[in-house]
């Protein structure tokens, strides 16, 4: 570190897990020669632009120092459900920070361990490991927000819920935020509280493992959803849930935001009342703007026979085909590209050359369709600490959202 110019920016990380010794069973600390405390004092930090701290539990030390150049910070803790009631923050005073990534550290049984973080100056934030209330009376200070990504954890001996449900919250309208992520348990059968997105361009839910406790059988709220209203693109994904309630959850979903231009869909689900659901209908304003449809169809049987080809061709019909759309008080079709991605199985050329074969009627319409072939692996799912996908901002932590 003394190589580092007084006034160079740099980056660091810490990794504190435990490794395996050749000629031991038992994890050996990583960091050995030179104290952790030595370190964060030597007179380089002041420069320090990005920290990032990786750790099998909480470490102390870093709560009483101050990194005034920070603008990027990463804390991990490897074991959600360590204990710890003395420490009130794991976080060091970072006056500059603009964005944030906390994963299993803001679970403590105080209050303080949100108080220290300059959430007014966050453009970029992202949190796993938080209950609803303590969420939502943090996310209605990140006033500059430009992204966020979040986790939702229900309260339990290990998450203390910390916020008393009557506590005042005052109805908030982020004003700057254009894309929003839920990972695993999407909070959408919560009450927002008034919570408001008006600038948001992009909504993204990414459910996690199934039988966790997803919300999906208390279905999601109108009321909530209707904090999207103006959102232009949808992705749900997630294929380890599957969703037994469409009209519970998608459903409501797409209700309540009319202004849908790109939607993509992948999830467990079957794959006929999905395509019913896409299917325009006139009484409805569902996805009347919807022009980019991407859907992948978890077909239930090891053969091209359960395609529903009659119900995706009336589908892709609906939204493509002049008829339909004089029936939307005169506006023009909207349905301009479909991705259907089907599972690698031994009908699938079959399938293919099923849809080749009305394509080029849907064509005409100016309605364009491709059909992929997908495996099981190449499915969105939320960043795992067992293959190192927390990352900076900068450094690509959304790639996952990304699909070819």
């Amino acid at each position: 570190m003394d190589h580092i110019g007084d006034h160079q920016p740099w980056s660091l990380s810490i990794d504190l897990n435990g490794v395996v010794s050749p000629t031991s069973s038992q994890p050996q600390p990583r960091l050995r020669v030179t104290p952790l405390t030595s370190l964060l004092g030597h007179r380089a930090i002041s420069q320090l632009k990005e920290l990032r701290i990786d750790a099998e539990e909480p470490i102390t030390g870093v709560e009483s120092l101050t990194f005034p150049a920070l603008e990027s910070l990463l804390v991990l803790w490897r074991q959600p459900n360590h204990h710890i009631q003395t420490l009130d923050t794991p976080f060091p005073t970072v006056p500059n920070l603009t964005k944030l990534v906390i994963v299993n550290a803001i679970t403590l049984n105080s209050n303080t361990s949100t108080t220290k973080l300059p959430w007014s100056r966050l453009t970029h934030l992202f949190i796993e490991g938080i209950t609803m209330h303590k969420w939502r009376m943090v996310i209605g200070q990140c006033v500059e927000l430009r992204e966020g990504c979040f986790s939702l954890e229900e309260p339990s001996q290990h998450i203390a819920e910390i916020v008393s449900d009557n506590v005042h919250i005052t109805p908030t309208a982020l004003s700057h935020i254009r894309k929003l992520t839920f990972l695993n348990k999407p909070p959408f059968h919560r009450d927002f509280q008034q919570l408001s997105f008006p600038a948001l361009e992009e909504l993204n839910v990414v459910f996690g493992q199934e039988d966790v406790g997803l919300g999906l059988h208390e279905g999601w709220r109108p009321d909530t959803l209707g904090a999207f209203h103006d959102v232009k693109r949808i992705m749900v994904a997630g294929r380890q849930a599957r969703i037994n309630s469409l009209e519970n959850t998608i459903s409501l979903l797409l209700d309540a935001t009319p202004f849908v231009e790109r939607l993509e869909v992948d999830v467990k689900c079957d794959a006929g009342a999905l395509l019913q659901l896409l299917t325009s209908d006139p009484s409805k304003l569902r996805l009347a703007q919807l022009q980019t449809l991407d859907i992948t169809l978890n077909l239930e049987g090891p053969d091209h026979r359960s395609f529903p080809l009659a119900v995706f061709d009336a589908m892709v019909r609906s939204r493509g085909c002049p008829k339909a759309s004089s029936s939307r008080a005169g506006s023009p079709p909207s349905l301009k590209q479909v991705t259907l991605r089907l599972p690698k199985t031994a009908g699938f050329h079959d399938v293919r050359r099923s849809i080749d074969n009305v394509s080029p009627q849907l064509k005409e319409a100016g309605v364009r369709i491709d059909v992929v072939e997908e495996s099981v692996q190449s499915g969105v799912l939320p960043p795992n600490e067992d293959f190192e996908e927390y990352r900076h901002w900068n450094d690509g932590l959304m790639d996952f959202l990304v699909r070819a």
